[in-house]
């Protein structure tokens, strides 16, 4: 049994914030890599731009946001008249997970998502944090239907973030012309279906070096895409939203936590969801680096 000194310790431990590191279940050596410290600006990140929007986790932003700028996300947005961009699906800087992958993306030069969507979400959340890097990143995003494609052009640019649609072709997916411009800033509509162009993943994260970090909300549960996207493009971090839907990618965080030791969650959370009783989870993981 513990004695008093040692549950004085435990309960100082609370006070200073440790249980949530440890409920995250850190495993990686401090000394050897800094997942430790982004973990910690992850989070106070968020909590600063959660004061600037009146704590607001809501997928329909209410008045009470600050304007938008390079330390302020964008809110979502839908270029369709008459609709909210949360009736669509859009998330924004009005809810949690929104601002923790703004933040997040500040700590990534490269990122990949799966899938685009008309763009007024988290792909304009990405691309506006990457764009506004003090050196500016790289965004990567596919969608195999082409009006969300040129929406998302469409609205990438609200975010003064330049993208170019990329039209797949043969199995492997990238045309060369395209591929040798993914070595500079700026982001990319991949427009086609991964499913329909097996070597995609392979051919864009070796022509990019891998992808710091990947982003999935897909419309199914991605167990043979996986694999592939953790052994071609070595993520660092992986986000990934609506994880409890039954058919999504739910299952990849459980999955990494329970197999992998190199891999652990550095925040997670919900908001209420807009079609249904009920809430939306989301996780963000990290790899020790």
């Amino acid at each position: 049994m513990a004695d008093g000194s040692t549950r004085l310790t435990f309960q100082a431990l609370l006070l200073v914030g440790f249980w949530p590191l440890w409920c995250t279940g850190y495993r990686c050596n401090p000394e050897i890599n800094n997942t430790h410290s982004t973990r910690h600006a992850l989070r106070v990140c968020e909590r600063r731009l959660a004061r600037q929007c009146q704590g607001q986790n809501q997928v329909i932003e209410s008045p009470g946001c600050g304007a938008e700028g390079p330390d302020m996300p964008p809110p979502a947005v839908s270029l369709f008249g008459g609709t909210e961009p949360g009736e669509l699906g859009c998330i924004g800087r009005s809810t949690q997970f929104a601002r923790a992958l703004w933040c997040l993306a500040r700590h990534a030069n490269k990122a990949f998502e799966l899938f685009t969507g008309i763009g007024g979400g988290s792909s304009l959340v990405l691309a506006h944090a990457l764009a506004r890097r003090p050196a500016p990143g790289r965004f990567f995003t596919v969608d195999r239907d082409q009006g969300n494609a040129w929406h998302a052009t469409q609205v990438l640019k609200t975010a003064k973030a330049v993208a170019t649609v990329v039209p797949l072709e043969h199995a492997k997916g990238i045309p060369d012309s395209a591929a040798q411009s993914f070595g500079t800033p700026g982001s990319w509509i991949l427009q086609g279906d991964v499913f329909e162009h097996p070597s995609l993943i392979e051919a864009l994260c070796s022509t990019t070096d891998g992808m710091d970090l990947i982003m999935l909300d897909p419309p199914t549960d991605l167990r043979n895409i996986w694999p592939v996207l953790e052994t071609a493009c070595r993520p660092k971090f992986l986000a990934i939203h609506n994880a409890n839907l039954p058919g999504h990618a739910g299952w990849i965080p459980s999955y990494l936590k329970s197999s992998h030791s190199t891999w652990y969650e550095i925040m997670n959370g919900s908001h209420p969801s807009i079609w249904e009783p009920g809430i939306r989870t989301w996780s963000l993981m990290a790899r020790c680096w």
